[in-house]
């Protein structure tokens, strides 16, 4: 791996001589990682240095907060209409992110409400059968669907109530990952608890690459947060932008139209490849933009100057560090998330980005 230039916050504080704005900073980011980022900002509105920040935050939670009660005076008649009972609606006071909980009687009521919601223009994430489906009722507690537009809006259906999982039960609880693995039938059910002790095993032992599967399902990248996070990683029509699990491709256009860089999307999704395709023709870009259909893990991503990845960041941790092997020197890396970093991840810098309607903490390292 190519040695990544890693200051301390105290190495970045003494260089700056700005210690206020430097904690001020880490309060909003902090502010995000509890996921209570307006409760942080309000009292850092006059702040000298972050002020702007924080005020900007608060109204793009607000604007999301607007959002989310009218999609669920949107989505709830439908569902109710259709025969879905539904338990209650999680409050979504203060959200950062766009997503509603609905909490629902059982896995089954779950199922036919994600059903219902493929009128409204929302896809499931997941889908099971068979044996991995009557695991996923007996085990899961919650189903979730997607719909995308300017956002991807996140709908949960939850019916049992969120709890700390020990060791052992973590260690035999199946998940996606588990049901992926083989098609089991229905009356075999009881196996995936053996075939997720398995899998965690052989992976620990790097017998098996971890996500054999799936790089995580398909969370675009706000529109109103395009621009600034691009900006704030320093494109310009010198650099060629990759990014990694591309989805729809609108990172990879907004690159290329508002820096005129050559932008390189990679994703797994066929589908999406095809519909960021038709994205990028249909505003021009074929030159300097295409998305094209392959694996993070192996994909060839040598010639980028930015790479910009936003994956589950569980996977970006599993990733890293061949990711960044494979770049040269000088090239940047973009990591956003709403999710806390793990200890073996040490950006360059990070800043809260706020758009519109969204917020992200943003993670620079530079390859060196």
């Amino acid at each position: 791996m190519r040695a990544l230039v890693r200051p301390t916050i105290i190495d970045r504080v003494l260089d700056t001589g700005k210690t206020d704005a430097m904690a001020a900073r880490m309060t909003l980011i902090e502010g995000v990682y509890r996921h209570r980022l307006v409760e942080y900002a309000t009292p850092m509105v006059d702040d000298a240095a972050e002020g702007t920040t924080a005020r900007a935050a608060i109204e793009a939670c607000r604007r999301i907060e607007d959002e989310l009660t009218s999609d669920v005076a949107e989505l709830r008649p439908i569902l109710e209409a259709a025969g879905v009972e539904i338990l209650g609606v999680e409050p979504v006071q203060g959200r950062q992110n766009h997503t509603i909980t609905f909490l629902v009687p059982d896995a089954r009521s779950g199922e036919a409400a994600v059903d219902v919601l493929l009128t409204a223009g929302f896809e499931p994430w997941e889908r099971w059968e068979a044996g991995a489906l009557e695991s996923f009722r007996r085990s899961a507690d919650q189903i979730t669907a997607g719909r995308t537009n300017r956002v991807t809006t996140v709908v949960r259906f939850r019916w049992r109530p969120r709890r700390d999982r020990g060791v052992l039960d973590r260690a035999v609880t199946p998940t996606s990952g588990d049901w992926q693995i083989v098609r089991l039938p229905k009356r075999a059910w009881w196996a995936y608890p053996v075939i997720r002790v398995g899998r965690l095993t052989a992976e620990r032992l790097r017998l098996r690459p971890k996500h054999h599967a799936s790089l995580g399902p398909f969370l675009s990248t706000p529109d109103s947060l395009l621009h600034p996070l691009l900006e704030h990683v320093g494109v310009d029509e010198g650099d060629v932008v990759v990014d990694l699990g591309a989805g729809d491709g609108r990172i990879v256009a907004e690159a290329a139209a508002t820096y005129g860089c050559r932008a390189i999307g990679i994703e797994q999704d066929t589908g999406l490849v095809a519909a960021a395709n038709r994205h990028i023709a249909a505003r021009g870009l074929e030159q300097r933009a295409h998305v094209t259909s392959g694996d993070a893990r192996t994909a060839e991503i040598g010639a980028a100057t930015v790479l910009v990845v936003f994956l589950p960041i569980d996977v970006v941790a599993d990733l890293f560090d061949d990711l960044t092997s494979r770049l040269a020197p000088g090239t940047r890396v973009l990591v956003h998330e709403q999710s806390r970093l793990p200890p073996t991840l040490r950006p360059d810098s990070s800043t809260l980005v706020v758009g519109l309607d969204a917020v992200t903490v943003a993670h620079v390292w530079r390859i060196t």
